[in-house]
């Protein structure tokens, strides 16, 4: 019989005891990612990828989202990108045949293409919003935060109510702008007669003739319009009269004859031989096009119109089309089986967007002042480009700090139990675009690498997480409840943000 000794007691492991959490705490979101490193994949991303004319583009892409998820870490567990290459090329391939159908239908006949981007018109407003719920999904699928995976619900009737309205107000924006390209072609769609009724109530009214008294004597010479004229008139224009003699014509401009032609639908003059003005046909039988000039003085101003109304309509909309966008894709995002809430309001994003449109329409407004006064404004010329040059960044970096803060700053985890902070600086943020700008403009671009690191770092570690339940509890019921819990689309219907 054996005794237990003190060394053996000694040796024995001793039972772990859990550390209990305590809340409510913030915990900080951390990057860990450094330039020098993330080079060396970027570089290799690159050689691959043109290497292989772009094929690579999928394995470039899994490694760059693995190298940022796996540096990115809050509460002590860091994420992770699990999506296979493969699928990322296939969707890939799609979006690429669609883009060679697009390129060979821009170079077809005007007729023609006209009836392919028409098409493509319909197709995308019948399958952007299922395209959308699919890239999030896919997206999500694949992303996980120590071990769960998000997903994405997947609401399709949600998704049409929320994405077609913008999408059907900016295709018919594209469209209008289309109408001063393709005005003949318009004029041709809805007919000449319209045309030629429009060309009539703009010509002046004639007075009809005083019609001669009939006689009966058969010798008597016919009536004509020209004896009720004046005299040395004739109810022939004048214009018309000394052409035919090859006397002087009229002292008419090209440009006001050929604009008349085109808007009212008319015949176009004709040259000596019969060709159309707009092409002078030269003396070794060449053609000369017009200038950009003389073709803008062609285009129908009326036809800018329906672009401006629908411009205004978008411009007004936009804040509250970002609002129920970014509210759809929130709600819908689930960490295991948790949902995720947002309580962000369209006013937020209003007061956002105005502040932005104030500020273009004041730089558009001082660039169309000083193209109007013939650009002979001393020393206002350096100082508006420069405003502009430095607009753009600030632009972008004003929308993009301030819809991070909004979009996850409004954001809860399990009915409030997690809540996600975010305050990303505007000023910071505009100082990194701006220099990130400049290095890899100076570079040719060999500091790309370096400038997304800054850029990561900047937003991520602007975030946080408040934990207001035991992280751990949740973290192991999710984990439980997951592991019983099916994909509910097939791999085949896997999109990639590549659409």
């Amino acid at each position: 019989m054996t005794t237990d000794t003190p060394e053996a007691s000694v040796a024995q492991p001793a039972q772990s005891i859990p550390v209990p959490e305590h809340f409510p705490r913030n915990e900080p979101v951390k990057f860990s990612g450094q330039a020098g490193e993330f080079f060396g994949i970027w570089f290799v991303n690159n050689i691959l990828t043109w290497m292989t004319l772009g094929i690579y583009s999928a394995w470039a892409k899994v490694r760059t989202l693995q190298y940022f998820y796996g540096n990115t870490e809050v509460a002590g567990g860091s994420f992770n990108f699990t999506a296979s290459p493969l699928k990322i090329l296939r969707s890939r391939i799609i979006a690429f045949a669609l883009l060679v159908l697009f390129i060979v239908a821009d170079n077809s006949p005007a007729d023609w293409a006209l009836y392919v981007y028409v098409g493509f018109v319909v197709v995308y407003l019948a399958l952007a919003p299922v395209l959308t719920v699919l890239v999030m999904s896919f997206q999500l699928r694949y992303s996980a935060w120590r071990g769960i995976n998000f997903r994405f619900n997947q609401d399709y009737r949600g998704a049409y109510r929320v994405y077609l309205p913008p999408f059907t107000v900016l295709l018919l924006l594209a469209g209008s702008l289309m109408l001063p390209v393709y005005s003949e072609e318009v004029e041709q769609f809805f007919g000449q007669d319209t045309m030629a009724s429009e060309q009539a109530e703009e010509q002046p009214e004639e007075q009809p003739a005083p019609q001669a008294e009939p006689t009966d004597d058969p010798l008597a010479p016919p009536a004509s319009d020209s004896s009720a004229m004046p005299s040395g008139k004739s109810s022939e224009p004048t214009s018309a009269k000394l052409s035919a003699t090859g006397g002087p014509q009229a002292p008419t401009t090209g440009t006001e004859e050929r604009s008349k032609s085109k808007v009212l639908g008319g015949p176009q003059k004709q040259g000596t031989n019969g060709a159309p003005d707009k092409e002078v046909v030269l003396a070794d039988g060449g053609k000369e096009s017009l200038s950009l000039e003389e073709e803008l003085e062609e285009v129908n101003p009326y036809l800018f119109i329906p672009a401006l109304v629908l411009l205004l309509v978008f411009l007004g909309l936009l804040p509250y089309f970002d609002f129920i966008s970014q509210r759809f894709l929130a709600r819908n995002v689930r960490f295991g089986t948790a949902e995720v809430s947002y309580t962000g309001e369209a006013k937020d994003y209003y007061v956002i967007y105005w502040r932005w449109m104030l500020a273009t329409a004041l730089l558009v407004t001082l660039w169309v002042w000083f193209a109007a006064s013939d650009f002979d404004i001393g020393g206002l010329l350096v100082p508006l480009i420069i405003a502009t040059v430095l607009y753009m960044p600030l632009s972008r970096a004003y929308l993009k700090s301030r819809r991070y803060n909004l979009l996850f700053g409004k954001c809860s985890i399990d009915q409030g139990k997690f809540h996600l902070n975010a305050n990303v600086p505007f000023l910071k943020l505009a100082y990194v675009l701006i220099t990130n700008t400049l290095m890899v403009t100076i570079t040719f671009g060999l500091m790309t690498a370096w400038a997304q690191v800054r850029t990561a770092r900047t937003i991520l570690e602007s975030m946080s997480l408040d934990v207001n339940a035991p992280l751990n509890q949740f973290v192991a019921a999710q984990d439980k409840e997951q592991s019983a819990f099916a994909e509910e689309v097939a791999d085949v219907f896997d999109i990639d943000v590549a659409f």
